[in-house]
């Protein structure tokens, strides 16, 4: 059994980019282009951790927090987000009070992302992968 990652993200390029990063480090992963989407790959696919960003159309990672923590409270959350504005620090805050594990902001290391991926998630090859 690999580990499962869902990637939310409405960036076509970085959201390609991030799926083989993560694909390279050992887990399985699917991808989704908004929270509606990640949604209904959730109920059907059932991610350890889901990598989402905060802004996005139809429905943004702050929505997709909440939905996770009603639908499937066990899947792990981490927060990537490039605004860095007053209004962007106060959606990570909130992010965290949601219970996102960890903030990730753009543009970070890959390096960084694996760092942050084995620190919640077993490493892959203690799956069996």
């Amino acid at each position: 059994m690999k580990y499962r990652v869902l990637i939310i993200d409405d960036e076509p390029d970085l959201r390609r980019l991030l799926a083989r990063a993560v694909a390279s480090f050992g887990y399985d992963v699917q991808c989704a282009d908004d929270g509606r989407a990640g949604a209904a790959i959730c109920q059907t696919w059932a991610p350890h951790l889901v990598l989402t960003d905060i802004f996005m159309p139809e429905q943004d990672g702050l929505e997709t927090i909440r939905w996770l923590r009603k639908a499937a409270p066990d899947i792990k959350v981490v927060v990537m987000s490039g605004g860095g504005g007053v209004g962007d620090l106060s959606m990570l805050r909130a992010a965290r009070a949601l219970g996102a594990l960890q903030v990730l902001a753009k543009p970070f290391d890959l390096a960084d992302l694996k760092t942050t991926l084995a620190a919640h998630l077993p490493p892959p090859d203690a799956a069996g992968a």
